[in-house]
């Protein structure tokens, strides 16, 4: 967050957070007073604490049940497979490996794709063609 200024504070009771923008003087405090916008003030300012904890979050591609397209080999020849996504996991090197039930395993964007098409490109792409 080094380079997004903070919106909110933890109150000084400890309970929860308050915007940065109601200790300004412009500030009528209209906005302050709402329940809804209160829990949204929560739970921004906690999604600020973890990211300068240093806590790292992960934004996936897709979920598990989601359905895929993956590229699977067989006998030296690639096509893509439509199918369902069935596990998560990251390797040792930190990368997202993607299972797609009785099709392949692998990273999104590498075997792994949104769309029937972009599964074709890849292809391409690696036969040079």
């Amino acid at each position: 967050m080094a380079n997004k200024p903070r919106l909110t504070e933890k109150h000084y009771s400890g309970n929860g957070y308050y915007m940065l923008c109601s200790g300004v003087l412009r500030c009528d405090g209209k906005c302050c007073s709402c329940d809804e916008l209160e829990k949204v003030v929560d739970r921004l300012g906690e999604y600020e604490d973890k990211a300068e904890q240093a806590i790292a979050t992960v934004e996936l591609p897709c979920k598990i049940g989601d359905f895929v397209w993956a590229i699977r080999s067989f006998k030296g020849h690639e096509q893509p497979q439509r199918g369902i996504v069935s596990d998560m996991l990251f390797t040792k090197d930190m990368k997202l490996q993607i299972v797609v039930k009785y099709v392949a395993r692998g990273e999104w964007g590498r075997i792994v794709f949104a769309t029937e098409k972009e599964a074709y490109a890849a292809i391409r792409e690696r036969s040079g063609q």
